[in-house]
C-alpha cells in the first residue's frame, strides 16, 4: 500500500539587503581586475641554502659620490684605483670584479640622485636582468649587500623621503626577494666621510647609527636590523693615527677592521655552505682581484618593457612614505 504525500512548494524570498550579482551585457560575470604588482620577484622557496655554495658574492650599492670606490679599494686591495662604473658614450654600466678564489664583487652606479629618476630605473632594471640571466645569481641571493651613504649628510635631510639614502633604500626594496636574506640580515650600511660629520656624532655616533637602523626598518621590508659601521675616505687629509693597516677614528673604531667584522658577522649568522672560514680568509688576506679587466654589464635599453615596468615602480616607490 502506497501513500501519496503532496509537498507544498514554499517560495524563497531573498532578504532585502541582498545585492544582485553584477553581470556583463551577455549575462556572464565580469573578469577579475588584475592589480599592478611591482617588478620584484617572489622568493624561491625550494632552495634550502639561499647563498651560493661555490662563490662569495658581494653587492656594493649606494648614492652618487658616496665613496663606493673607496670602500671597495680598502676592502679588496685596489688602492689608488678608480673603479667606479663610468659613463661610456652616455651609457652607465655595472661592473663585476672577480678573484682567483671565487670572490665576486658587483659594483653599481650611484642611486638616489635628484632628477635622475630614469637612471635609477635603468640601473635597477639592469641589475634584475643580471640576476635573472646569470647561471649562479639566478638561483642565489648575495652573501652581503653593502649600502654606502655619507655620514656628513645634514641631520634634517638624512631620513627625509627625498634624500638620496631613502631613495636608494626604496629602489633596493623593489628587489628585496633577490637581494635580502629572509632569516638573517645580510645588509651592511657604511657611513663614509666620517670626519666631515658633526662633531658630536664624531665622538659618539651611536645615536645616528640607531637612526639609520630605524630608517632602514621604515623603507626596507627585512626581518632584522642591518649592520651599520662608520668609515673615512680621506685618511691622509684627516691626520688619523694608523694602527697596522687600519686608522683609528675619533670614536675609537678601527677602519676598515670594523667593516670586516660586520661582514664576518653576516657570514657567521647566515650559515651559508661556502662557510665562515672562506670569508675570514678572504678578508684577512688581500684577495687577488683583477681590477684591470672587470666584467662589464650593459644597461637595459629604455625601449624595453623591463625598463618601463621599473620606471613605473620607481615613480610609485619614490612617492610613497614607507614600504
Amino acid at each position: 500500500m502506497y501513500v501519496i504525500v503532496k509537498v507544498k512548494k514554499v517560495p524563497f524570498y531573498a532578504p532585502m539587503s541582498a545585492k544582485p550579482i553584477p553581470t556583463t551585457r551577455y549575462g556572464h560575470p565580469p573578469k577579475p581586475v588584475r592589480r599592478y604588482k611591482p617588478p620584484g620577484v617572489k622568493p624561491i622557496k625550494h632552495i634550502r641554502h639561499p647563498q651560493s655554495p661555490t662563490h662569495g658574492v658581494v653587492l656594493v650599492v649606494g648614492e652618487v659620490q658616496s665613496g663606493k670606490s673607496s670602500v671597495v679599494n680598502v676592502l679588496f686591495g685596489g688602492e689608488n684605483r678608480q673603479i667606479s662604473p663610468i659613463q661610456d658614450r652616455g651609457t652607465i654600466n655595472i661592473w663585476e670584479f672577480r678573484s682567483v678564489d671565487n670572490l665576486r664583487v658587483i659594483d653599481t652606479p650611484g642611486l638616489g640622485t635628484p632628477s635622475w629618476l630614469e637612471r635609477d630605473a635603468q640601473i635597477m632594471a639592469s641589475l634584475k636582468k643580471i640576476f635573472d640571466t646569470d647561471a649562479e645569481l639566478s638561483r642565489y641571493i648575495p652573501h652581503m649587500v653593502v649600502v654606502v651613504t655619507r655620514f656628513d649628510a645634514p641631520e634634517s635631510e638624512f631620513g627625509h623621503p627625498e634624500s638620496g639614502f631613502v631613495k636608494t633604500l626604496k629602489a633596493l626594496n623593489l628587489l628585496r626577494a633577490r637581494l635580502f636574506d629572509e632569516q638573517h640580515s645580510n645588509i651592511i650600511i657604511v657611513l663614509t666621510h666620517f670626519m666631515d660629520g658633526q662633531r658630536k656624532y664624531r665622538l659618539v655616533p651611536q645615536p645616528l647609527l640607531d637612526k639609520v637602523k630605524s630608517i632602514v626598518r621604515i623603507y626596507v621590508d627585512v626581518p632584522c636590523d642591518p649592520y651599520v659601521v662608520v668609515a673615512e675616505n680621506h685618511t691622509d687629509r684627516s691626520n688619523l693615527p694608523r694602527v697596522g693597516n687600519n686608522v683609528r677614528l675619533t670614536n675609537g673604531d678601527l677602519y676598515p677592521e670594523n667593516l670586516k667584522e660586520a661582514m664576518l658577522s653576516v657570514a657567521r649568522n647566515s650559515k651559508s655552505l661556502i662557510g665562515y672560514e672562506y670569508f675570514f680568509r678572504t678578508l684577512r688576506e688581500t684577495p687577488n682581484i683583477n681590477f684591470d679587466e672587470p666584467l662589464v654589464f650593459r644597461m637595459v635599453d629604455p625601449e624595453r618593457t623591463r625598463y618601463r615596468k621599473f620606471l613605473e615602480a620607481i615613480v610609485l616607490a619614490y612617492s610613497s612614505s614607507s614600504v
